[in-house]
């Protein structure tokens, strides 16, 4: 899923393979994660689609916010 195609595709840091899992639910928290990659005046900044799926992941996985209340905008406008 998406933690083996991270991990098959940037599994150059130990944060992107040893995600800390958290028993911890916190059904009253939500992330709003904006992750910009492409820009259309300025230089590029690469790695930040990724950056975000991941810190999604960690949201979820680490901090415990429900799949339903992370919100990852990829290359908003």
């Amino acid at each position: 899923m998406l933690v083996a195609s991270l991990v098959s595709a940037f599994a150059q840091e130990d944060v992107d393979t040893r995600v800390p899992i958290s028993q911890v639910a916190n059904d009253k928290m939500f992330a709003l994660i904006i992750s910009n990659e492409h820009y259309k005046h300025e230089v590029n900044v690469p790695y930040a689609l990724n950056d975000g799926e991941l810190f999604a992941f960690y949201c979820e996985k680490t901090f415990g916010i429900p799949k339903k209340n992370i919100h990852h905008i990829a290359d908003a406008t």
